[in-house]
């Protein structure tokens, strides 16, 4: 509301999400589409030129909603990207191939990475202390720290990180905190750049 935007309720954002998809993998596809949406719609409406891609550029979706995003992932996306920790992400990719299985197809279709924030540092002790000045500035507490957070020396995030993988990802997206050095970006690339995908 501060830029004066209306702010839909949850259905109708849901609705417009679906439109949107629904438009945007038609226009991707066809010369010109027609999509007769809940709230939006086009009618002939030409895309030229296409998309390089046969089946245009890959569609994200991105939080964990059981019933409406995941679902709209099967419906729609090429990627997924969530949150949490390792059995929560565990149990949601569950829950999108049982909503791919209902939508026939094939799970393995859709490239699933998940959202953080990574610290790394050479020792555990600067490691740990960097994640609590991060857990204070953001006022964290511990009960969700593993939800958002993955921070140690180079062989813990080496392992931690592994396990979101071994858990059936196909990529990690991480950020890191203001005020990161370039050397930290190293590190952590130098560091992601070991681990495998299962």
């Amino acid at each position: 509301m501060a830029y004066g935007y209306p702010w839909p309720t949850a259905t109708e954002r849901f609705e417009r999400l679906e439109d949107a998809l629904r438009i945007c993998r038609a226009m991707f596809t066809q010369e010109r589409s027609t999509v007769q949406g809940s709230i939006h719609h086009v009618e002939g409406a030409y895309n030229v030129p296409q998309p390089i891609r046969p089946a245009g550029p890959p569609i994200l979706v991105g939080g964990g909603g059981e019933r409406k995003t995941l679902r709209l992932t099967a419906a729609y996306a090429d990627l997924w990207n969530g949150f949490g920790d390792e059995a929560m992400i565990r149990h949601k990719l569950e829950v999108l191939a049982a909503h791919c299985e209902a939508q026939g197809r094939d799970r393995s279709e859709i490239v699933a990475t998940r959202l953080g924030t990574l610290i790394v540092a050479d020792t555990m002790e600067e490691a740990d202390r960097r994640r609590k000045v991060w857990q204070e500035d953001r006022n964290v507490g511990d009960d969700t720290l593993e939800m958002r957070l993955i921070w140690g020396d180079r062989d813990a995030v080496a392992e931690r990180a592994q396990a979101f993988l071994d858990a059936g990802l196909q990529g990690l997206i991480f950020n890191m905190p203001a005020g990161s050095s370039a050397e930290d970006v190293v590190r952590a690339g130098e560091v992601l750049d070991t681990l495998r995908s299962t």
